[in-house]
C-alpha cells in the first residue's frame, strides 16, 4: 500500500488495528442493546460482556503509539476479563430460559495468557543475553576500579569529589535535580510586558541574576510585543516543555560550538586530554591539550571528535524505547567529554567547571562515588554533568536554556572503551530495548 500513500491519503497500518478493535467493541455493545430490546437477555449478556475484554485489546494497540500501560499487562487483563466474562455468562444463562449460546470455556483467554507468557519469557531471555554480552567488560571495569581505590591518594580524591558534588547540590540554597530524577528541556518564560519579575511556574535549579530578568527593547519579538507579552532570557518555564525535535537540534548545534570554548578552559586548568582518531583508525588515542594547543587544526579536530552531536537514529530510539515520545527528555544531543590521566586532575577539571560563571549545573551523576552501583552501567564509571550555557552569547543566540551533557572520564576507563567493546554495548542495549 505504500506506493498509493504517495498519491492519496492512506491511514498508517497501526490505525487499521486500532480502529478494528474499536469497531469490535462498539459493535458488541450495540448488539447487546439491540438483542436486549428484542427480548433475548442471554445473547445480550454474552455480547455486552464481550465488549469488556475487547476494550483491553483496543487499549493494548492504542498504547503502542500513545502513552499507556505496557502491552503485556493489557493482554493479561484481557485474559482475566475473558475468564470473568465466561464465568458470568455461564452462571447467568443457567438461570434463565431461552437459548443457551455459551456453554464452552473461552479459547481467547487461554491464548492471551499463553501469548503473554511467551512475551515475558522472550523479554527475560533478552535481558539475560544482554547481561552475558557485557559480563566480561563489566569484570574488566570492576578490576580497574578496585585497583584505583586501593591507593590512598585516589581514595582521598574520591572523597573530595563526593563532598564537592554534595556541596553543589545545595549551593546558593537551591537544590539540584537528583541523579535519578527526571530533567527536561524547557522554553523561555513568557510574561506580560512590564509585568512582575516573579515567575511562579519556574523550578529552575539556579535563579537567574537580577540583570537577566530585564528584557531589552531590541530583543523583544514583534509578535509578542503586539500581544503584550515578552520572553525573559535565562529563565525557564518548567510547565512549558520543548516539544519540537527540530528545535532541540537547532539549539544543540549552537550550544555545541559554545561548549567547545568552555571545554578548552576546563582542560587547560586541569591538564585535560581529548580523544582523537586518525583517518582509517578504528580506535581513538588521547592527546593532552598542553601538547596540541599550538596546533589549532589538531585542536579543532579533537574538539570536533569529542563534541559530536548525538545521531538522529539514536535519538529516535531513545524516544520510542525509553521516553514515550517525550522530546523534552533528550538531554545529551549536545555532548562532550574530557579525559584525565588521574583522579586528581579530574577533580581539578570538575572544580574548574563548577566555578565557571558561564554555566549553570542542572544535574550531576557521580558514577565515581564509592556508593554507586556500577552494575547499572555494566561497570563503566564516569562523572556526567547536565548543564546549561548561560553567557551573553548563549542568551543572544537563544540556547541558554538548552541542557547539554559533559562527561569527565578517567583514562583507564576510556582506553577500555574500544570499538569492539562499544559494539557489544550497542548489541546489549538493543537486546534490552533501551
Amino acid at each position: 500500500l505504500l506506493p498509493y500513500r504517495e498519491h492519496i491519503w492512506f491511514p498508517a497500518p497501526y490505525l487499521f488495528i486500532v480502529w478494528g478493535f474499536f469497531l469490535a467493541v462498539l459493535s458488541s455493545a450495540l448488539h447487546a442493546v439491540l438483542t436486549l430490546i428484542d427480548g433475548a437477555p442471554t445473547i445480550a449478556a454474552e455480547s455486552g460482556t464481550n465488549a469488556i475484554p475487547l476494550t483491553f485489546l483496543f487499549m493494548a494497540t492504542l498504547s503502542q503509539t500513545y502513552r499507556g500501560p505496557p502491552v503485556v499487562v493489557l493482554l493479561i487483563m484481557y485474559g482475566v476479563g475473558e475468564w470473568i466474562r465466561w464465568i458470568f455468562v455461564l452462571r447467568y444463562t443457567d438461570g434463565l430460559s431461552g437459548p443457551v449460546v455459551f456453554k464452552a470455556p473461552t479459547f481467547n483467554g487461554m491464548v492471551s495468557f499463553a501469548f503473554s507468557a511467551i512475551m515475558i519469557a522472550v523479554r527475560m531471555v533478552a535481558l539475560i543475553r544482554a547481561r552475558i554480552m557485557l559480563w566480561q567488560d563489566q569484570k574488566t571495569y570492576n578490576t580497574v576500579w578496585k585497583d584505583l581505590v586501593k591507593s590512598d591518594n585516589n581514595f582521598k580524591a574520591l572523597e573530595q569529589l563526593h563532598e564537592l558534588v554534595e556541596e553543589l547540590h545545595y549551593r546558593d540554597g537551591v537544590i539540584l535535580k537528583d541523579s535519578s530524577s527526571i530533567l527536561r528541556q524547557c522554553v523561555r518564560f513568557v510574561r506580560p510586558s512590564g509585568g512582575s519579575l516573579a515567575e511562579p511556574n519556574s523550578t529552575s535549579s539556579a535563579a537567574a541574576p537580577p540583570h537577566q530578568w530585564e528584557v531589552e527593547d531590541d530583543t523583544k519579538h514583534p509578535l509578542l510585543s503586539d500581544l503584550g507579552l515578552e520572553m525573559v532570557p535565562g529563565v525557564k518555564d518548567s510547565v512549558s516543555r520543548v516539544t519540537s525535535f527540530n528545535q532541540l537540534y537547532c539549539q544543540a548545534a549552537i550550544a555545541t560550538h559554545l561548549l567547545k570554548v568552555r571545554l578548552l578552559d576546563w582542560a587547560a586548568a586541569s591538564n585535560g586530554m581529548f580523544p582523537e582518531r586518525a583517518m582509517g583508525q578504528s580506535e581513538a588515542s588521547y592527546a593532552y591539550l598542553s601538547d596540541i594547543k599550538r596546533d589549532p587544526i589538531r585542536v579543532s579536530e579533537c574538539l570536533n571528535y569529542t563534541c559530536r552531536m548525538k545521531k538522529h537514529e539514536r535519538c529516535m530510539e531513545k524516544l520510542l524505547r525509553s521516553y514515550k515520545n517525550d522530546v523534552s527528555r533528550l538531554l545529551d544531543i549536545a555532548r562532550c567529554c574530557i579525559v584525565f590521566d588521574s583522579l586528581q586532575h579530574l577533580l581539578l577539571g570538575f572544580k574548574a567547571m563548577a566555578s565557571d560563571p558561564e554555566i549553570v549545573i542542572e544535574r550531576i551523576k557521580n558514577r565515581l562515588s564509592t556508593g554507586y552501583n556500577a552494575s547499572e552501567t555494566a561497570g563503566y564509571r564516569n562523572v556526567s554533568v547536565n548543564l546549561r550555557l548561560v553567557g551573553t552569547q548563549a542568551q543572544a543566540l537563544g540556547c541558554e536554556l538548552h541542557v547539554c551533557e559533559v562527561q569527565f572520564l578517567l583514562l583507564d576507563f576510556a582506553q577500555l572503551k574500544t570499538f569492539s567493546c562499544h559494539q557489544r554495548y550497542v548489541k546489549a542495549r538493543n537486546s534490552k530495548g533501551s
